[in-house]
């Protein structure tokens, strides 16, 4: 039996249901999650933990030297990700990472897993993650890294992740290597449920709103917009930029996919996806947006100065003022599920219908399965619990390599 233990576990918890789904025998020697929300949707997802912490600080593992056959765990990333304001581990939440280390020296489990943000790597001009390195290598741990893009393992979805896996046996690390990319079968349609509340629906009300908005922001000159046409039943893009202006053709003829964030002014990150392309990975406050028909000019950095997307493409607004990144345009795919949803789908072109990813999309997103999507908290908190969470495909496909290898790694030993 595998012995398993979990810090900022989170809601959904991708390890327990990544063995569950390998049938793996394992138990929970414990968990570590601050969030109640998150805890209670644990304890709904995988019955109760033999031992559940809800403050890493006060997690004394010592107790459980030796006890422990693999560790999962990935500090808060706020201040890694390319998204945010770049602290790096001096940051108020990154620097936890500090205190899950304590807990691994502790207890120095035979396996870990470390899952973080991309942006680890270049965090702090990459002092960061050469921390992270460093600090696993002075426990006595030989460690394996890579960057898995959870489309690559099965999810339609673009969510590109930092893994690093740690070993106390050198036969154990030589034996192991990452699994290879599958190609993707599924798109964003076949994550869709068919019957859906109104209340995920963008309402008339809501659109009335988004134009007086634009009558009101537009005289105080910071570009919104939100410019309606009746063409086929398309529109043009709504976009915003709170404080500064912005170009009209950032998006030249794009088919309308709403801002999804009922304030209105408030969200740049509204996307939406054509139910024929990829979603966007699954983040706490963001998605992507996808062109319906037709081929559509984005804006970008590049030497032709835009980049081309068409149907079952997606289109990310995030930085539509920044001179260094891309107009974040992806081939059948879009960008990650966040923890505040605010990516959509135009479900019906002739009506132009548009709405949020449910929280049962989003949960299907990240790799469960319908039989085991048993929801007991508000909308609100299911977005956060599911963009928080490791890709369980992606999962699946490290501990399918820990404990089912398909591929020995080449090796002079």
């Amino acid at each position: 039996m595998i012995r398993l233990a979990t810090a900022f576990s989170g809601g959904l918890a991708s390890p327990e249901f990544a063995l569950k789904y390998e049938e793996l025998e394992h138990g929970v020697v414990f968990a570590c999650e601050l969030d109640i929300y998150a805890r209670k949707q644990y304890e709904e997802f995988h019955g109760e933990a033999k031992t559940f912490y809800e403050d890493i600080t006060d997690l004394d593992a010592k107790k459980y030297h030796g006890e422990v056959d693999l560790f999962v765990w990935g500090s808060p990333c706020q201040d890694l990700s390319l998204a945010g304001q770049r602290k790096g581990f001096d940051g108020e939440r990154s620097s936890l990472f500090r205190e899950g280390a304590r807990v691994q020296s502790e207890m120095m489990p035979k396996v870990f897993i470390f899952e973080n943000v991309r942006g680890l790597m270049t965090s702090n001009d990459g002092n960061d993650y050469k921390e992270v390195v460093r600090t696993f290598q002075e426990m006595g741990y030989l460690i394996a890294s890579t960057i898995i893009n959870a489309k690559q393992q099965g999810a339609a979805q673009t969510r590109e992740r930092v893994f690093i896996v740690g070993f106390l046996s050198d036969e154990d690390y030589h034996s192991f290597t990452f699994a290879e990319p599958i190609p993707l079968k599924k798109k964003l349609r076949d994550y869709l449920e068919e019957e859906v509340d109104e209340k995920y629906y963008l309402s008339d009300k809501m659109i009335a709103g988004f134009l007086d908005h634009k009558e009101r922001h537009q005289k105080r000159g910071n570009g919104f917009k939100f410019q309606p046409r009746d063409i086929d039943g398309v529109a043009t893009c709504i976009s915003n930029k709170a404080g500064n202006r912005h170009t009209d053709n950032y998006i030249d003829e794009l088919v309308q996919v709403g801002n999804i964030d009922q304030k209105g002014h408030n969200s740049l990150w509204g996307r939406v996806y054509s139910p024929d392309g990829i979603g966007a990975s699954l983040k706490a406050n963001g998605g992507g947006a996808g062109a319906k028909t037709g081929l559509y000019k984005v804006r970008s950095n590049t030497k032709s100065g835009y980049e081309t997307a068409t149907e079952n493409d997606s289109i990310g607004f995030g930085h539509i003022n920044s001179k260094t990144r891309r107009g974040r345009v992806g081939a059948e795919c879009g960008q990650t599920v966040e923890c505040v949803c605010k990516q959509g789908i135009i479900e019906d072109k002739e009506k132009l219908r548009i709405r949020r990813l449910t929280p049962r999309e989003c949960f299907r997103l990240q790799g469960l399965r319908d039989e085991d999507i048993h929801l007991i908290n508000s909308d609100t908190q299911n977005y956060k619990i599911a963009g928080n969470a490791i890709e369980v495909n992606t999962m699946r496909s490290i501990i399918r390599q820990l404990y089912k290898p398909t591929k020995a790694k080449n090796t002079l030993f």
